[in-house]
């Protein structure tokens, strides 16, 4: 995380926050969260910080031998909680919003990249607690009727109904 380090200095926080193994068990799913060290310098309001973090994919079909396959990292974001059902991972990314991604098939490389990433949406609400920034921290889907309920520490809960993908990326 040397941008990390660059805009906040060295001791910055970091760590894997969630992990998540997908159903068939082939990957798991890791949320690496890193906390700036500080405020950025002359910014003010919600504008003085901001997260970062990548997803990492490790393929675990080897239990003994696993290894990294792929990876997202959110444009002006961290990543904090997801949540995976079926093919499709919603993730939480602070002050990138909420994302949604195609995980079928094989994951190799740069999940959005590989145009994995299926839908996003910028929680940011200028009547927030925060005016106009989002500070997402999760995601909870109901299989039943495919809503997802996105959290934003910002500006309260999001109710969101994602369309299937026409078609599956397979690399």
């Amino acid at each position: 995380y040397a941008e990390v380090e660059a805009v906040s200095g060295e001791g910055f926080t970091r760590g894997t926050h969630t992990a998540w193994r997908q159903r068939n068990g082939h990957y798991v799913f890791i949320g690496d969260e890193v906390y700036r060290n500080g405020p950025v310098e002359g910014a003010k309001d919600a504008s003085s910080s901001r997260m970062y973090g990548t997803l990492q994919v490790i393929d675990v079909s080897d239990i003994e031998h696993p290894k990294s396959v792929a990876w997202y990292v959110p444009e002006n974001g961290g990543v904090h909680n997801y949540w995976a059902v079926g093919d499709t991972l919603y993730m939480g990314a602070y002050d990138a919003g909420f994302h949604v991604f195609d995980i079928s098939g094989e994951l190799r490389g740069d999940l959005r990249e590989q145009g994995r990433e299926m839908a996003s949406l910028n929680t940011a609400d200028m009547n927030g607690n925060t005016k106009n920034a989002a500070f997402t921290w999760g995601v909870v889907v109901n299989p039943k009727d495919g809503l997802a309920y996105v959290n934003d520490f910002n500006n309260g809960l999001w109710v969101v109904r994602v369309n299937p993908k026409p078609q599956k990326v397979v690399p």
